[in-house]
């Protein structure tokens, strides 16, 4: 169970304290118990044992720094990540949600046309600028990045939903049906279970 779990990644990181499979085991027990301020520290000093290139100890410090409400420091995290690899897809994407829980919209257009041109075949960006928009309130520059996510990746069934989402708002339900039949119109995606959901 997870508390005899934590209790062996203890005792081992006190017999190891240089292992960092043990600390990172223990960091994640941590969290899982609700010890964030614990597995910040501890997550803190792996990173920074790792050089900052460990992405996944990043993320998941970003994330505690988040719960912790340190806004700061966990766009700081994400941004060291993305100066290690600036392909980073939930680098960028957890850095953007930084922006926009202070409402930095500029700088979250700027990042994500930033990671975009560096990763111009991933549809996660666009479809990111999309739910920010569509959460402001502006539908219609909504559907315009939901179009270019889909553009970019024909099989992204999220951007397909979130069109369609829109003209169901509208009650355009003949212009919804559309969008949810052309998709699964395609042979990959003819058993997209989300999209063939709709049509039902």
């Amino acid at each position: 169970d997870f508390q005899t779990a934590g209790r062996i990644f203890r005792a081992e990181s006190a017999l190891a304290p240089q292992d960092l499979y043990v600390k990172r085991k223990l960091a994640y027990e941590m969290i899982r118990y609700g010890e964030l301020k614990a597995a910040e520290k501890l997550l803190e000093a792996i990173f920074k044992q790792s050089g900052a290139k460990d992405e996944t100890v990043g993320l998941i410090l970003g994330s505690v720094y988040t719960s912790l409400e340190k806004n700061k420091e966990a766009r700081q995290t994400y941004q060291r990540l993305l100066a290690v690899n600036p392909e980073s897809e939930d680098a960028c994407v957890c850095l953007a949600r930084t922006y926009v829980a202070e409402k930095m919209y500029k700088e979250v257009h700027t990042l994500l046309n930033s990671c975009e041109k560096r990763s111009p075949d991933n549809p996660v960006f666009s479809f990111f600028r999309g739910r920010m928009e569509y959460d402001r309130g502006n539908k219609t520059l909504a559907k315009t990045y939901f179009e270019k996510s889909l553009k970019v990746d024909g099989t992204y069934a999220q951007a397909a939903l979130a069109i369609g989402a829109l003209y169901e708002e509208k009650e355009e339900f003949a212009r919804a049906l559309k969008v949810y039949k052309s998709f699964v119109d395609t042979e990959e995606n003819a058993a997209n279970t989300q999209v063939l959901s709709r049509l039902v």
